[in-house]
Order: C-alpha cells, then sequence, then structure tokens
C-alpha cells in the first residue's frame, strides 16, 4: 500500500471523505511521488514552451522579443502549472475545469477559426457557415458555464468543513464508524 499506520493516526478513517490522506507514506508512495515530480518536470519541459510560444504569438513583436518578458513568461506558466497542481485536491474537478475551459477551446473553437483564417472558408455553403456558428456558439458556452461550475464546485470544496463519515456512508458504515472513533453511535460536530 502507499500509507501505514492509518488506524493510529485517526481512528475510522476508513469512513472519511479523503481516507487516502491518513497515515504514514511507505516508501513505495515516496519513491512514486520522485517519479511523477519527475514526470511533471518532464511534460513541463515540453507544455510550457509550446504554451508560452502561443502567448509570445499573441503580444507584440517588439514587447515578445525582451530578455524579461521570455523570462518571465516561462517561469510564470510553470508556477502556475505547479500552483494548480498543488491547490487543487479533486481530481475530477480540476479534470472538469481543464476540459471545459481549454478542451473546447482546443478541439472545437479553434479548429473552425482556423477554418476561416486558413483554410478554404471560400468553398463552405450557407449550410455548413451555420453550423460552424451554431457548434462555436455551444462551444463558447460550454467553455463558459463549465468553467463556472467547476469553478464554483473548487470554491465549495474548499470552504466545506469535512464530512465525516462521507456523505454517501450507510447507516452501518456510520455506526462503525462512531463505534471506531469513540466507542458510541453518538455523532460527533464540527
Amino acid at each position: 500500500g502507499m500509507r501505514t499506520d492509518r488506524q493510529a493516526a485517526m481512528p475510522g478513517w476508513w469512513a472519511r471523505t479523503n481516507p487516502w490522506a491518513v497515515g504514514t507514506s511507505t516508501f513505495v508512495a515516496k519513491a512514486l511521488s520522485v517519479c511523477m515530480t519527475l514526470h511533471l518536470l518532464c511534460s513541463d519541459a515540453i507544455y510550457v514552451p509550446v504554451t508560452v510560444v502561443a502567448i509570445e504569438a499573441l503580444l507584440p513583436k517588439p514587447v515578445a522579443a525582451r530578455r524579461f518578458v521570455w523570462y518571465s513568461l516561462r517561469f510564470g506558466v510553470t508556477i502556475l502549472r505547479f500552483f494548480l497542481a498543488v491547490v487543487i485536491k479533486d481530481f475530477v474537478k480540476m479534470s472538469s475545469l481543464t476540459s471545459a475551459a481549454f478542451v473546447t477551446m482546443n478541439n472545437i473553437c479553434l479548429p473552425i477559426l482556423a477554418f476561416y483564417r486558413a483554410g478554404p472558408r471560400e468553398q463552405a455553403g450557407p449550410i455548413r457557415k451555420v453550423m460552424h456558428g451554431v457548434i462555436f456558439i455551444a462551444g463558447c458556452l460550454n467553455m463558459l458555464f463549465g468553467t463556472i461550475s467547476a469553478v464554483q464546485g473548487l470554491v465549495q470544496e474548499h470552504n466545506s468543513k469535512p464530512n465525516v463519515p462521507g456523505p454517501d456512508a450507510t447507516p452501518e458504515c456510520q455506526s462503525a464508524y462512531w463505534s471506531a472513533v469513540n466507542g458510541s453511535e453518538s455523532e460527533m460536530h464540527f
């Protein structure tokens, strides 16, 4: 396993909303952590330059050519990526945020814009133009409301108190939890 001494660290750990965060990390968990950090560094070696080049292309050439801007963009994007990875604890909510904000942009909106900027737009008939418009608007709405929903979920999770035991725990699980914690079936209030 990845953690040990869970029961000693927190009785009833198995019924909590984040049981994987309880206990002491094992050697395997620490080794995996080092490997994941190296993986993040290697992926940053690919993603950061691509992102920075795209941002630099949006800036006026004299601004993008400055050494300060060159360093600031690279460090800023890297720090932002690590900050988000450290602060966001719920992978599903983070995936929701990135897919709503970025996947829709890359896979729906940008190809339509590229078609009309660099593609054969003269050959597009009126039906295709209308369909592109509908798809583009739907993509923009998906980005807007999906991002709002994901950010609201992250804020609600950050502001919520721990729910012990988990919200979907059965009565039997709740009874076993309270027995493990304080030897009775009474509820604990935070």
